[in-house]
This record gives structure tokens, C-alpha cells and sequence, in this order.
């Protein structure tokens, strides 16, 4: 009896984490946790059958005639082989599968510094990748007046450009962040919050009304002084916290739909 639910117990476990893996959504970070996930059933399954394996060999060994305890053991055994196949067979699927999106987004990457070149080369525009986002950091000297939340007119091009990018990733969401090196301290924007969501929203707007971005992928964020890359002890260093920076993100995480929250 103890067998048996050991075994029903054993059966809801591997069910319920193969449904829970199932569900998740694509997308770049889900990938990598689904990866860990499944290792980490592959590994337990491992240790239940190998314990398996030992009870089965001592019963062997002492000569027991519990007939019915050693054909539930095999059973169960041979059960947990089943499911371990079949988490196998889907962990090199998705292992493929992160090796083919990561070509996919290793090539985007090329073309993306290709065609930002030029503000590459000026030192307006840097191109970075992180846990599966891309991450295009600004200087706000080119869009930006000090104190200022209007967008330069001279330099609207180099946003143009920006946004000519996003058909690599028609999937996903763009967040614009506005950073600030300290508070501005004036009457239109009294703290660097204000500022920097003034700015953000100017270019999300930007991208909407004059590039033609889906205003459905569009998220405007500040975070003002309280995320500085560098110290304010200098110019220069308060120079690189003056940024906006856009994010390319995974859109589930932004489909409050998919969450299935009900009426």
C-alpha cells in the first residue's frame, strides 16, 4: 500500500511539472527557465529510478516471494523511464530551439550595428544584449536640451533610425527609460521624475506619431537620477547618466490576457 501511493504521488509530481512546463510562454527568458526546469525533473527522475533499481536488487537478493510489492516496483520503474524519455526528448527540442533563436537574434544584432553605424561610430548610440534583451543606450546631449524635455529637431533622424530597427523583433515590446544625472529643480519639472518621464514619453510618442510603431508595444518609464551607471562626481560621469535608453522585450510579458485572470 505504502508503494502505491508512493507511486501515485510520484505520478501527480512529473504531470503536474510536465503541465507547468507546457504553459509557460515563449519567449527569451521563459526559454532559459524551461531549460533549468526540466533539468532539474531529468535529475530527480534519475535519483527515483537508481533508488528504484537498489530496492528491486534487494529484494532480489533476499529471495523475497512478495511478488505483488516487486511487480509494483517494476511498474513504477518502468513508468518514471517512460516520463524520463519523453522530458528528455523535449529538453533537446528546446535546447535547439535557444540555439536557433540565438542565431536568429546574433544576426539581428549584426544588422542592427550595420545600420547604426554612423550614430555607433559618434559615440550617440551604444548596443548591448542582456539575459535576452536588447538595450540601446542614447546620450541625451543629442536629443536633449539641459533641463529640457523637447526633442531636438536637428537630431529627430537619429530616433528615425532607431526605430527602423524594431521590424527585427515585430514581437516584442519597446520600453523607453528616461535616466537624469540629478534633479533638474525647476518649476515645469521639480524632480529629476518628472523630467525624466517627460522625456521618455516625448520619444515613445515620437516613435508612434512619426515612425509608425504600434502604440500597443510602446511602454514610456522614468527612473530619473535613481539609476546611474556612473557617480555624479564629474561632468563626464554625469554626462553618461543623462541617457534614454529603449529595451527590447519579450511582449508575454506585457499580455495581461494570457494570464487568464478570469471576469
Amino acid at each position: 500500500m505504502k508503494k502505491l501511493i508512493l507511486f501515485s504521488m510520484v505520478l501527480f509530481i512529473v504531470l503536474s511539472a510536465c503541465k507547468s512546463q507546457e504553459g509557460l510562454p515563449m519567449g527569451s527568458d521563459p526559454y532559459d527557465s524551461r531549460l533549468m526546469d526540466q533539468d532539474r525533473i531529468i535529475g530527480e527522475l534519475f535519483e527515483e529510478i537508481s533508488s528504484l533499481d537498489s530496492q528491486l536488487q534487494n529484494l532480489e537478493n533476499e529471495n523475497s516471494m512478495d511478488v505483488e510489492q516487486m511487480n509494483l516496483l517494476k511498474s513504477e520503474r518502468e513508468f518514471l523511464k517512460g516520463q524520463l524519455n519523453r522530458i528528455t526528448g523535449n529538453y533537446e527540442s528546446l535546447s535547439q530551439m535557444v540555439e536557433d533563436k540565438q542565431a536568429l537574434m546574433d544576426q539581428a544584432l549584426l544588422e542592427i550595428r550595420s545600420d547604426l553605424a554612423e550614430e555607433i561610430e559618434r559615440g550617440e548610440v551604444d548596443i548591448f544584449t542582456y539575459n535576452g534583451m536588447v538595450i540601446l543606450h542614447i546620450k541625451n546631449t543629442i536629443l536633449f536640451q539641459p533641463n529640457q524635455a523637447d526633442i531636438r529637431e536637428e537630431n529627430k533622424e537619429v530616433l528615425m533610425n532607431i526605430a527602423s530597427i524594431f521590424k527585427y523583433f515585430p514581437d516584442k515590446i519597446i520600453r523607453v527609460e528616461g535616466h537624469t544625472a540629478t534633479g533638474p529643480d525647476t518649476v515645469q519639472y521639480p524632480t529629476s521624475w518628472e523630467l525624466g518621464a517627460a522625456r521618455a514619453v516625448n520619444v515613445t510618442r515620437y516613435f508612434q506619431e512619426q515612425a509608425g510603431i504600434e502604440p500597443q508595444r510602446l511602454v514610456a518609464v522614468s527612473f530619473g537620477e535613481w539609476r546611474p551607471v556612473s557617480s555624479n562626481d564629474t561632468a563626464e560621469n554625469r554626462a553618461k547618466n543623462r541617457r534614454i535608453e529603449i529595451v527590447i522585450l519579450n511582449r508575454p510579458l506585457y499580455q495581461w490576457q494570457e494570464l487568464n485572470l478570469g471576469e
